[in-house]
């Protein structure tokens, strides 16, 4: 063989190898993390990073490229009846002025389920007064399962899709 064939044959067989290690280096960094609680376990993509409230870790904030992407609150052993109609749940949790604007269980596998919502706002008489804005409906996914543990993720609409959304909740597991 020439010298101009064996540059060629080795130039072309040292191309593969980087491109074999680019593409273990892509797979490697795109595995996905997890976060795990005494509470439930959630995987998330790579390079998502979390923050435990001071009060414990019953609330979670995930951020990815350092905008909060999602939190998650844990109600372990809610006080209220998660049989009941999602409208009495949320106001329950979040207060009179919130409401069910749509539903879509998610999710149930006989020991806990996932129901995802988008929940309006309605304002205040005195807000409706002052002029302020209307805020934006946000979405949350409850999550609930048969110890009356009661899990309430948020998600920051501006920052991950509602798919990206729902494909990183419906891996969430309860523990139980």
């Amino acid at each position: 063989m020439d010298k101009r064939k064996q540059k060629s044959l080795l130039f072309l067989v040292a191309l593969i190898a980087i491109v074999a290690i680019s593409i273990y280096i892509a797979r490697k960094s795109n595995e996905n993390a997890y976060y795990e609680n005494e509470y439930y376990r959630i995987s998330l993509p790579a390079g998502w990073i979390y923050t435990i409230s001071e009060s414990g870790d019953t609330y979670v904030v995930f951020k990815c490229d350092g905008t909060e992407c999602l939190s998650i609150e844990a109600n372990p052993k809610s006080s209220f009846d998660l049989n009941s109609e999602l409208s009495y749940i949320v106001i329950s949790w979040a207060g009179m002025h919130y409401f069910v604007k749509h539903e879509d269980q998610i999710a149930y596998n006989g020991n806990y389920k996932i129901v995802k919502l988008k929940i309006g706002i309605e304002l205040s008489a005195a807000q409706e007064i002052t002029g302020e804005e209307q805020p934006e409906d946000e979405l949350h996914y409850y999550v609930t399962n048969n110890n009356k543990t009661f899990i309430d993720i948020k998600v920051n609409q501006n920052a991950i899709s509602e798919n990206m959304a729902d494909n990183i909740i419906s891996n969430i597991t309860i523990t139980e």
